[in-house]
């Protein structure tokens, strides 16, 4: 509630707009700018990446059923980032047709580029954060917070050692479990490096020392970003069955794995499901084409195709105003 922006009614009142995106509904200003568009019947579309695994308690859940359900159903159509935001959608009685496909995505080509250092260039980096140039690296980017579950893989890494799988990890990000995560590393006796936060600029050249990103995280990971950056660099990706992007990126065993939230021994059976393929064309081919799917470009047609749709129910202009726009938009 700390972010309050009552002129936006004002604004929208005035600006003679044709539509009204708002980046979901988890603030006040969203909330305001929505019940706006509503009031001044100015299309809505809202977007997000709500799933039904997301951890709430039963009042709030109350509460959404009594407040937040009525005015789903107003909104004009929703801009779904992939599979799980859409069940979520249909969940509380949202229309199929009021859905259009929008993927999550990061600027792909720039961290496929930016990911590709020299040979040197990455032993050095192994040096400096004392991990073997040979080993498998588990990348883990992220804060270190307990709904990323960051421990599950240094138990996964201890498990793995005993079955003489050569691997390390390397956890880029910072964050209140940090102290005790690196505590337990070393009672185990596993080689785990902590790079600390990075700023985004750096981080492909991490990407770029890992074979494999994993995220454990539990339900609360409505999507997992990191994924999309992990893949647009050529990494697979392992990743719990309640992180949101689960069935949207994941092709079993071809782009990457999914195990049980929590599951230790899954998670290692996942990684090592992996392994004999890290280096296979096979495998980078399959990462390639499904982050492709993934773009800024399919990002930004599927916008347009549902602006198109609520101009035209609006009687807005419809395929003929946004269409004329179209390239200046993307």
């Amino acid at each position: 509630f700390g972010c309050d922006t009552p002129d936006i009614a004002e604004l929208l009142r005035t600006g003679q707009f044709e539509a009204v995106i708002v980046s979901g509904w988890y603030l006040k200003s969203y909330l305001q700018a929505i019940w706006a568009g509503l009031r001044y019947k100015i299309p809505v579309l809202v977007r997000g990446d709500s799933q039904l695994r997301m951890h709430r308690s039963w009042p709030r859940e109350l509460l959404k059923r009594i407040a937040l359900v009525p005015m789903l159903r107003k909104v004009d159509g929703f801009l779904v980032v992939g599979k799980r935001f859409g069940e979520y959608l249909l969940h509380y009685g949202v229309e199929p047709e009021k859905m259009f496909t929008v993927p999550h995505c990061v600027d792909n080509a720039w961290f496929s580029s930016e990911s590709r250092i020299t040979l040197s260039a990455r032993r050095k980096m192994l040096d400096a954060l004392d991990l073997k140039q040979d080993a498998v690296t588990l990348l883990f980017v992220g804060k270190l917070i307990a709904k990323k579950r960051p421990s599950d893989l240094i138990q996964a890494i201890r498990v793995m050692k005993a079955h003489g799988v050569d691997v390390q990890a390397l956890f880029v990000g910072d964050g209140p479990l940090r102290a005790s995560l690196q505590a337990e590393s070393s009672r185990a006796r596993i080689p785990v490096a902590f790079a600390g936060f990075q700023n985004q600029a750096d981080l492909p050249r991490f990407y770029a020392l890992g074979d494999i990103l994993v995220l454990p995280s539990n339900g609360d990971e409505t999507w997992g970003l990191v994924a999309n950056e992990a893949m647009a660099a050529g990494l697979p990706v392992v990743v719990s069955s309640e992180v949101g992007c689960a069935p949207d990126l994941v092709d079993e065993g071809k782009t990457g794995s999914v195990y049980g939230c929590g599951d230790v021994e899954q998670l290692v059976n996942a990684v090592e499901s992996l392994l004999p393929d890290l280096d296979s064309e096979k495998l980078q081919s399959a990462i390639r084409c499904k982050i492709a799917n993934y773009s800024i470009s399919a990002a930004v047609e599927g916008t347009m195709r549902a602006l198109q749709a609520v101009g035209s129910a609006a009687g807005l202009g419809g395929d003929s105003t946004f269409a004329s726009n179209e390239h200046k938009s993307s």
